[in-house]
């Protein structure tokens, strides 16, 4: 599919631009060992970076610096790692942890199967008008609510697609756009292509008719109260003429040193 779009892809000079961007943010992938019945508590008790709570979670969670990631480790001998930038590291990590469970357990695993289960991916794209998600054509497949959140989400499984997936692409007038749920990385960029010939292209902010503000002084403030109503009335008091001091009572003053403003 991916070598099918890639013509139509080269063509567009916005659309390489996002596809050349798009960046894996994390992967979460699961493995299996053929150690089952693992004592959980105990693993908490001897190390540092082991958190398990029976009363919260029924898996103990571990922390790696390297590659950077967390991993749920459940009694039945499976492994869900998240955090992790690509495939080999996500490979890695499992082996790492695989590793640190055969010195703590005193029992020799090794991995019976690894999948991965999720990709996040992430990419920038020219700046969209999200108001016109609300229109009746864009609103069968787009779900916009400015009130409850700034993005728009777009759900592919209700879209006629050549292959099935589960993929969620939520996007922001910004031009950000994230796609999770892909099973490979090829898929994210499959469901860019389409998603930008489908919505995105008339989405673009810089051929709409919208205005957009670029400072607060250009936007027209409607006023606080009505023009109707008129305000009320202020009583302005006169000011009081000045009373004069003579000549004599100042310089009797002077003599007394007494400092009075006249």
């Amino acid at each position: 599919m991916l070598a099918e779009l890639m013509p139509k892809i080269k063509k567009n000079t916005q659309l390489l631009a996002a596809a050349e961007g798009m960046k894996i943010s994390n992967i979460a992938a699961t493995c299996n060992i053929d150690v089952k019945n693992i004592n959980l508590p105990h693993l908490a008790r001897d190390s540092f970076f082991i958190n398990y709570y029976k009363c919260t979670f029924a898996a103990a969670a571990e922390r790696i610096a390297n590659p950077w990631c967390a991993a749920l480790i459940y009694q039945m001998g499976v492994i869900v790692s998240m955090g992790t930038k690509s495939p080999l590291e996500a490979y890695y990590a499992c082996l790492k942890y695989i590793e640190s469970l055969n010195n703590r357990l005193g029992v020799e695993c090794s991995i019976t199967g690894f999948k991965i289960d999720n990709y996040v991916c992430t990419t920038h794209l020219f700046p969209l008008d999200l108001t016109i998600c609300t229109t009746e054509r864009m609103n069968k497949f787009i779900e916009y609510d400015e009130g409850k959140f700034s993005g728009a989400i777009l759900r592919c499984k209700f879209l006629k697609l050549p292959f099935h997936t589960e993929a969620v692409i939520t996007f922001f007038s910004s031009g950000n756009i994230n796609f999770t749920g892909l099973k490979s990385f090829e898929e994210g960029v499959c469901l860019l292509e389409i998603a930008y010939e489908r919505f995105f292209i008339h989405l673009d902010a810089t051929k709409t008719n919208t205005p957009r503000y670029s400072r607060c002084e250009d936007v027209k403030r409607e006023p606080l109260y009505n023009s109707k109503i008129t305000p009320a009335l202020i009583i302005k008091s006169e000011k009081e003429p000045q009373t004069q001091v003579p000549k004599d009572v100042r310089l009797l003053m002077s003599q007394m040193l007494i400092n009075v403003d006249f």
